[in-house]
């Protein structure tokens, strides 16, 4: 994105054009900053040249606003572009963002609805029912949902394809994540796979956001929050949804004189609680530390070259971490487990543990932020988490049990967990 500052009078006129994605949305953040620890109290943003704008930038918008404001100063948008028009619709900030009210927006259509902040009501007090369900690392509570629920997994390409060929635009698939709606795989934020291809990255959506890792070499993750009329949409190159209720919810904390509880564990408590072999699960938790990895480069890139993943070409592709990354945070975790690895699904899972489990997951990663020890709304917490944090980190979870540098699994200290039996799979046609 490029940014041109200039002065009129007391006011500070800052001129915006190209992409306001998730690193850009970083740098206009800093930006503003500066401005107020300068003394600026008066700041018109012109954004007639921003071609896209992500919900990573309408928040710094919504922050820095409502910062400005505090001091009894102003930050305004000036001839938005239409995307941008759009963008500030949807999250109820035209008639306090916009300097002149645009005439085409009638008062009727008018909202203030924010997904930044949660609503009180979103939250529920029903109490646990079911005792506790042991296990080594973690004491669990466990409560049914709802009777009957189930989830319908849906299959997009081949997991196995990303270091095979490069992909190409027949393999793309655009998927929408309304929040009853969740999942993980390769992809990104765009409408079309020649857009998408370039930048294709680890991917998770629940609650009705979707976030990704771009490759394009930014390695600042972006992501957009949805609505009800305007759910958020993704390329992906692969993956898998899940879409349904929850049948059940349970809460985990570490027992007393252990230190952290394995995934491995977590996923299987909750599967057992389901009933059956396979599920689907959205985990709110804070992380003891994570293991996993990341694609740093895109094999999606037309004449790109196909890596061979050998140890020397190995981290030109992929991050991994060294050890148990994002200690003391808070995580948004998101994927399937299964009993066995038979199956369609079987060729996205992965060995969870040594007794059988084998499962996929994706995480994102924010600040610590204390997480609720009741019962809540998983599409409140998630809108929460990303409308009020940055993200610090988005990645592909792994099982590193290599018998002298391996760093293990990852490990949590407590949280929620809504799970759900997988009745169905299906397999989507690109």
């Amino acid at each position: 994105m490029k940014m041109v500052i200039a002065y009129d009078g007391p006011r500070t006129v800052v001129r915006l054009a190209g992409r306001l994605d998730g690193e850009a949305a970083d740098q206009l953040s800093g930006t503003l900053d500066e401005f107020l620890h300068e003394g600026t109290r008066s700041v018109l943003l012109d954004m007639s040249g921003v071609t896209y704008i992500s919900s990573a930038g309408t928040q710094v918008l919504a922050l820095r606003y409502q910062d400005f404001s505090a001091l009894r100063g102003e930050l305004r948008i000036a001839h938005p572009s239409a995307v941008v028009l759009d963008a500030i619709r949807l999250v109820g900030m035209e008639d306090r963002l916009l300097w002149e009210e645009p005439s085409e927006i009638p008062v009727a259509a008018r909202t203030r609805s924010s997904v930044l902040m949660h609503r009180m009501s979103d939250f529920t007090r029903e109490d646990w029912r079911v005792p506790d369900a042991g296990a080594t690392h973690g004491h669990y509570e466990i409560s049914s949902r709802e009777a009957g629920a189930h989830l319908t997994c849906r299959l997009y390409g081949e997991a196995g394809t990303l270091f095979e060929r490069n992909f190409l635009p027949a393999d793309c698939h655009l998927v929408e994540f309304p929040d009853s709606v969740f999942g993980i795989g390769l992809g990104a934020i765009g409408n079309t796979p020649q857009d998408c291809l370039p930048r294709l990255g680890e991917l998770i959506a629940a609650g009705g956001v979707t976030a990704y890792l771009p490759t394009d070499g930014s390695l600042v993750a972006d992501y957009l929050i949805g609505t009800r009329s305007r759910p958020p949409k993704a390329m992906l190159a692969y993956g898998m949804t899940c879409e349904g209720r929850f049948s059940h919810l349970a809460r985990f904390n570490v027992r007393p004189g252990d230190e952290s509880i394995p995934l491995s564990e977590l996923a299987r408590v909750a599967l057992d609680s389901t009933g059956g072999d396979t599920a689907g699960f959205v985990i709110a938790a804070e992380t003891a530390g994570l293991v996993g990895t990341g694609l740093k480069r895109s094999s999606g890139i037309p004449g790109g070259q196909v890596p061979e993943l050998d140890a020397a070409s190995a981290a030109e592709w992929l991050s991994f971490t060294p050890e148990p990354l994002y200690a003391r945070m808070t995580g948004v975790v998101v994927g399937v487990a299964a009993k066995s690895a038979d199956g369609r699904l079987g060729r996205f899972l992965r060995p969870l543990d040594g007794g059988g489990l084998h499962g996929h997951f994706h995480a994102v990663v924010f600040p610590y932020d204390p997480l609720p020890q009741r019962t809540v709304a998983m599409q409140a917490l998630v809108l929460r988490l990303f409308g009020n944090l940055k993200i610090r980190g988005l990645m592909h979870l792994l099982n590193d049990q290599r018998r002298i540098e391996g760093a293990g699994e990852s490990r949590f200290l407590r949280g929620l967990c809504w799970v759900s039996p997988i009745r169905e799979v299906v397999e989507e046609a690109a």
